[in-house]
């Protein structure tokens, strides 16, 4: 990227309203609570889902998911796993069919096992409606993982992921999410660079808003706190009856995101991993890129150049930003609580012959703040939505 380009999208966005009312922490000396997993919902909804303040959630039981224990209960299910050309390619390209391939999670399972293919295979979020696509559901269906987590409350589920791999070292674009994340490690370490929503940090985007609770609303397709597109729900609300707007109800949903790549400042438009809300922002969503099939070829055609970044995305190391964040690592059996907007870069470790492995719950960030069990001015359109 030349400098003239990099610049251009380095742009400040103007007249940005910054609502965020959310946890900041000392810049001088940030810092991450570590707790104890037992902490009941209530509690937590208080003092860390409410203030919008990241935790690490540690002597967690470790339902122990294995590739054994997979390959189990869904090795002769399809998957759409991402595959690297060679080990200098980025991942995130999995709507790509040069950068896609369908297989069983046997299959999938016997190339990471492979000293020379291990590098190339990734697994990540599926191209699918269901809060839980394979292998989260089957996993769920035979009782190895929750439908939800306690320390969630009554916020509303809006995916479960699995993130499966063996590259020794692989890492993410700096970029935030537009939903609440627990992130839980199973095997491997995964390495996380944070920041507050309200830091300085420079995106491809122009963001108009920065909702209370850190959900960031972009430009091009301003969102409610709640994270439904507020053009969206106007239409709705005009055509309530109209059985033609059921599929573009799922723009509420969108895909989680959790980019992994191993050339992170040299993706495209197709390399961006499943982004969490890639149609409410107006991208495609892809993995480490996933997309909703019925928007996909939309999008790509609107945005056209294949030097188009998501609007999430910044084009800067963690490095360049100037306030230097915090970095945490997460180990297998505890679990990383990051409210939505946070900024963050991840790279995932494993040692030789092992697996970097975690599975995810994303939830519909809250905009109340009140109580527990009410925490949405609007749960109707998420739920009417998911339905």
């Amino acid at each position: 990227m030349n400098s003239s380009d990099l610049n251009r999208r380095k742009r400040p966005s103007e007249e940005l309203h910054n609502e965020y009312e959310g946890y900041t922490w000392d810049k001088g000396n940030p810092s991450i609570d570590r707790v104890d997993s037992s902490i009941s919902a209530k509690e937590f909804f208080q003092r860390y889902i409410s203030k919008r303040r990241p935790c690490i959630l540690i002597n967690s039981s470790k339902p122990k998911i294995t590739a054994q224990l997979i390959c189990q209960v869904a090795g002769d299910a399809e998957v759409q796993v991402e595959r690297r050309t060679d080990e200098t390619k980025t991942y995130g390209q999995n709507r790509s069919k040069e950068y896609q391939v369908n297989l069983t999670i046997d299959a999938f399972w016997k190339h990471l096992q492979d000293e020379k293919a291990r590098e190339l295979y990734y697994l990540s979020t599926q191209e699918s409606d269901e809060t839980f696509s394979t292998p989260c559901r089957q996993l769920l269906e035979a009782g190895h993982i929750s439908a939800t987590l306690d320390w969630a409350g009554s916020l509303l589920l809006q995916s479960c992921n699995l993130w499966w791999g063996a590259s020794k070292e692989s890492s993410s674009g700096l970029h935030h999410d537009f939903h609440d994340n627990f992130y839980l490690v199973r095997s491997g370490i995964k390495r996380f660079r944070l920041f507050p929503p309200n830091c300085n940090v420079s995106v491809y985007g122009e963001i108009e808003t920065i909702h209370r609770n850190g959900l960031i609303s972009y430009r091009n397709n301003p969102t409610r706190a709640d994270g439904v597109p507020i053009a969206k729900r106007a239409k709705l609300d005009d055509e309530s009856s109209d059985e033609e707007d059921s599929d573009e109800d799922q723009a509420f949903i969108g895909k989680g995101f959790d980019y992994e790549s191993d050339n992170s400042d040299d993706f495209k438009l197709e390399d961006n991993e499943n982004d969490d809300y890639d149609e409410l922002v107006g991208h495609d969503d892809n993995e480490d890129g996933d997309s909703d099939a019925s928007t996909d070829g939309k999008m790509r055609a609107e945005i056209g150049s294949e030097n188009a970044r998501p609007d999430h995305f910044s084009p800067l190391h963690p490095d360049e930003v100037a306030d230097p964040g915090l970095t945490v690592d997460i180990h297998p059996g505890e679990c990383l609580y990051l409210p939505c907007g946070w900024f963050h870069h991840v790279t995932s470790l494993c040692s030789s012959g092992e697996c970097h492995m975690a599975l995810n719950y994303w939830y519909h960030p809250p905009d109340r703040f009140e109580c527990l069990e009410d925490p949405y001015s609007h749960r109707e359109d998420l739920s009417s939505a998911k339905t």
